[in-house]
């Protein structure tokens, strides 16, 4: 699983050719879209611009050895994101947090499985996620030729991915707490159900903390 979310990521990497504006743009946009606040906005849009030109320069610069070096050091970096990923914030939050919820909701139902076995499972689901890398590639097809029969293809390999996730969940699930298609389907539709509650409750307090954050900083900056 690390191996296909290490490889998805450097192809995502490299098809997302972008200019040093289109980077910006792109990231103003994104905060335009999702800042709700009263005030501030644009001293907060000029420090997004500022830091996104940053990041662009940074992650530009050449490997210290020089620009020849590029490939190999790719390919280090690949090797170290693979060895990582099992370990990073949202490769073992997915984990943990859809594997526990899951077991929580199967126990419900009557299920057997030990959270152990919970956690390989949802580790299984995971798999199909290697289409992401020609979705990746698509995707860059689609911002070079803008054809809109490759933007259906990328709608096309997201549908079955999320299908062929859903179907090995479902059915690792039965198998593990050792119930019918049906139950485990249950179980997995109250585990997201307990995700967006929980998932709601999060962005309150955090839209509500950020939002005294900004007010206070807008305060002060007058």
């Amino acid at each position: 699983s690390g191996a296909v979310a290490a490889t998805t990521t450097l192809i995502t990497r490299g098809t997302n050719v972008q200019t040093e504006e289109q980077f910006v743009n792109q990231a103003v946009r994104g905060f335009e879209n999702s800042y709700r606040g009263s005030a501030g906005e644009e001293l907060l849009g000029a420090y997004i611009r500022e830091g996104a030109a940053m990041v662009y320069e940074i992650s530009h610069l050449p490997p210290r050895a020089g620009e020849a070096s590029r490939p190999l050091a790719d390919a280090l970096r690949w090797l170290g994101e693979t060895l990582a990923e099992p370990f990073t914030s949202g490769f073992m939050g997915f984990l943990l947090i859809a594997g526990l919820l899951a077991h929580l909701a199967s126990r419900w139902l009557g299920g057997r499985a030990s959270l152990a076995q919970m956690l390989g499972l949802t580790a299984l689901a995971y798999a199909p996620d290697f289409l992401r890398g020609a979705m990746s590639a698509v995707e860059y097809g689609v911002n070079a030729s803008g054809s809109a029969g490759l933007g259906a293809l990328r709608s096309l390999i997201l549908l079955v991915i999320i299908l062929w996730e859903t179907v090995i969940y479902i059915k690792a699930t039965a198998v593990a707490q050792q119930f019918s298609i049906a139950r485990a389907f249950g179980a997995i539709l109250i585990a997201i159900g307990l995700l967006i509650v929980a998932a709601a409750l999060l962005a309150i307090v955090i839209g509500l903390s950020f939002g005294g954050l900004v007010a206070l900083f807008v305060a002060r900056a007058r």
